[in-house]
C-alpha cells in the first residue's frame, strides 16, 4: 500500500468512528465540531525540539516567518532541559533557533496528538518530503510518520549555536484537496448522512483508480475530474460526485470492450489461418 492509499484508509476509519456517534448520543452540532476538528488535526504537522543537557537546557526561538505555533509544555521539561513543541500547516517551514547550553538538539519529526472521544489517540499521518539544517540536507524523500512514529534527528549544540530548520511535507489534502469540501455546509443530521454516503463513494472511487492506475492516461484524466470539485462547492459538485456509479459502469464497459476486442482479434486470426489453410488444400 503506497503512502497515500495508508493516510486515506486511516482518514476514512475517522470519519467512521465520529459518525458512528450518533448512535451513541451525540447530538448533530457535537459530531460536525468533531469532524472539523479532525479535519483540521489532518492539514498539521508538528516537530518537537529539545536540546539535552541539564535542567536549564533549553531552545530560544530568533525567527518564525510561518506564525508556528509555538509552546514550551511543562509535560516536556525534566532534568535534561526544557523541550519546545511547534506545529504548523504552511507546506515550507522555517524556523531559527538558539540553544541554551551545550547539548544535543535532538529533533522529532511527527503528527499532531488526534485522540477520539475516548482520549485514545489515533494516527494523522504525515509525509515529510524534505528536511535541512543550516542548508545541509538530511533528507529529501518521502518519510511518512505520525505522532507514535515519528523520524528522529540529533546534532550535538555549543551554547548560543544557531540552528536554521527548512522542512517541507503533504497531508491528505495535498493528494485530495476535495474531502476539505465534505461536511461544510451540512444542516442536520440527514444532510450530514446524506454527504457521508458521497464521502464513502469517492473514497471507493480512489481505490477504485488506484487499483488500475496501470491505465495511467484515465486515472490521470479522473483525478483531474475530483480534483476539480475543489474548485466549486459541494452542492453544486453533488450531481458531478453522483455519477460515479454511471462512470464505474462506463469504465466497465470499456475495460470489457477491450477484453471482447482481444477475443474477437484473436478470433479473426484463427479464421484467416484457417481460411489460408484452405485456399492452400484446394490449390493443391
Amino acid at each position: 500500500m503506497n503512502d497515500n492509499m495508508i493516510m486515506l484508509s486511516e482518514f476514512e476509519r475517522q470519519i467512521d468512528e465520529l459518525l458512528l456517534l450518533s448512535s451513541k448520543g451525540y447530538d448533530f452540532n457535537e459530531i460536525v465540531n468533531l469532524i472539523n476538528y479532525q479535519k483540521d488535526c489532518w492539514q498539521l504537522c508538528r516537530f518537537d525540539l529539545k536540546n539535552r543537557g541539564n535542567t536549564f537546557n533549553r531552545v530560544n526561538i530568533f525567527e518564525n516567518p510561518n506564525n508556528l505555533h509555538i509552546r514550551f509544555p511543562s509535560w516536556f521539561k525534566d532534568d535534561y532541559g526544557q523541550g519546545c513543541h511547534i506545529e504548523g500547516s504552511d507546506k515550507k517551514l522555517n524556523l531559527k533557533v538558539q540553544c541554551v547550553n551545550k547539548g544535543t538538539l535532538k529533533i522529532y519529526l511527527r503528527g499532531v496528538d488526534y485522540r477520539d472521544v475516548d482520549n485514545i489517540r489515533y494516527p494523522v499521518y504525515v509525509n515529510f518530503t524534505t528536511f535541512k539544517i543550516n542548508d545541509n540536507l538530511i533528507f529529501q524523500e518521502n518519510k511518512l510518520i505520525y505522532h507514535d512514529q515519528p523520524y528522529e534527528f540529533e546534532i550535538v549544540s555549543d551554547d548560543k549555536d544557531m540552528f536554521e530548520i527548512y522542512l517541507e511535507f503533504k497531508t491528505i489534502f495535498d493528494y485530495y484537496p476535495f474531502f476539505l469540501n465534505y461536511f461544510n455546509n451540512v444542516k442536520d443530521m440527514d444532510e450530514l448522512n446524506e454527504e457521508y454516503v458521497l464521502f464513502k463513494k469517492q473514497v471507493k472511487f480512489i481505490r477504485f483508480l488506484e487499483h488500475f492506475d496501470e491505465i495511467n492516461e484515465s486515472s490521470l484524466e479522473m483525478y483531474d475530474f475530483m480534483n476539480k470539485s475543489n474548485e466549486v462547492s459541494l452542492c453544486e459538485n453533488e450531481e458531478n460526485l453522483l455519477s460515479y456509479d454511471s462512470f464505474l459502469n462506463h469504465y466497465a464497459i470499456h475495460l470489457y470492450y477491450f477484453e471482447l476486442k482481444n477475443h474477437i482479434d484473436q478470433l479473426n486470426e484463427r479464421i484467416e489461418f484457417l481460411e489460408n489453410k484452405l485456399n492452400d488444400y484446394e490449390t493443391n
